[in-house]
């Protein structure tokens, strides 16, 4: 269980007043703390400008080095400094020990400057983590869209010029990220539609799908999937049937449904894969029944043309808005003599029917 400590002294104080309001021995001792040299000879100003720059120069390391983590726990100690309630000691203590929270006449205290630039530090991070979301969920997105989307979610008023401000001052992190007549885009989406302009045209007027933050920003990582269930689904399948019994070649046949499910792929694409696998099924009812859980998961993907919205979705939203049905993939019986859906071209009851 993680331990709490009650912080009902926290303070929030400019650091130069701060200091001021303490003696020569307390301000010694603190330069003690900071290990600032020839402290014992220097008189009370001296000493409050060796810590203040001491400090400011210790802060900007730890802000440099830090992690997500600790970014969580230092903002979790700000809102706790606003209601006297109790926080995690480890989180606590890892911002004391580094000399970022001070602790003045038994009094801790978050110097403003500390704040200001933690702010910024944090608004960074954030713009970030959407930048990321939102090229695994759309493929492509106007600044304008995506500052949007982030003002709305994060109660801030951020424009065009701030998003283009955070990517140029964060190279190395954006590398596989590109920005071009204000729009967002991946590397990912230039080798899967040729150029991010044809994504566009693709996406035309459709609306977008925009999740509440905390999923929003699952999306950060590529890994993350929102048909996962539907994918399970398939991989138990063919456990429990034994349609490829080597587990490492079953997970990367899934991760291959998965990727060809999101990037637009057909189920004649799918199928093949599964064929290429060296899948034999026992039956054509064993068949039957891949076929529509393939199409499940194909239905139920994220799809970046959709500007996010599954299938599944984008025909229910055809339909609400021109009552016209929506030519998704349907799930039904093969015929014996219609075409395999692997794509191989023979009939059916010549290839996987057999």
């Amino acid at each position: 269980m993680t331990k709490k400590i009650e912080v009902k002294t926290l303070q929030h104080d400019n650091l130069i007043i701060a200091l001021k309001q303490q003696s020569v021995k307390e301000l010694r001792k603190m330069a003690k703390v900071l290990r600032i040299p020839k402290r014992s000879y220097m008189n009370k100003i001296d000493l409050i400008i060796s810590i203040i720059l001491i400090w400011t120069e210790r802060y900007l390391e730890s802000l440099i080095e830090v992690e997500q983590t600790e970014i969580l726990s230092l903002e979790e100690l700000l809102e706790v400094s606003k209601t006297s309630e109790s926080i995690c000691e480890h989180s606590f203590n890892f911002w004391l020990d580094r000399g970022l929270i001070l602790n003045i006449d038994s009094n801790y205290v978050i110097p403003i400057e500390m704040l200001d630039t933690f702010k910024e530090v944090l608004l960074d991070q954030v713009i970030s983590d959407y930048f990321f979301a939102a090229v695994n969920l759309y493929g492509v997105i106007p600044l304008e869209k995506l500052a949007y989307i982030i003002n709305t979610q994060n109660d801030c008023s951020l424009n065009r010029e701030d998003l283009v401000n955070v990517y140029h001052q964060n190279p190395e992190e954006f590398v596989d990220l590109y920005i071009e007549d204000n729009h967002l885009f991946s590397a990912y989406v230039n080798d899967l539609y040729g150029d991010y302009k044809n994504l566009l045209k693709a996406q035309a007027d459709k609306p977008y799908y925009i999740p509440e933050k905390e999923e929003f920003l699952q999306y950060t990582t590529s890994d993350y999937i929102s048909n996962a269930k539907f994918l399970t689904e398939l991989e138990n399948f063919f456990k429990k049937n034994k349609l490829i019994r080597n587990e490492e070649s079953l997970k990367e046949l899934i991760n291959d449904v998965k990727i060809i499910s999101s990037t637009e792929g057909t189920l004649s694409e799918i199928m093949k894969y599964i064929d290429d696998y060296g899948v034999v099924f026992n039956s054509e009812k064993q068949f039957d029944k891949t076929v529509r859980m393939v199409v499940r998961v194909v239905n139920n993907s994220r799809i970046c043309s959709n500007r996010g919205h599954t299938p599944n979705e984008t025909r229910n939203l055809a339909l609400n808005q021109t009552g016209a049905p929506f030519s998704g993939i349907k799930s039904k019986k093969i015929g014996r003599n219609e075409p395999c859906p692997c794509g191989s071209g023979k009939k059916y009851k010549k290839c996987c029917g057999r």
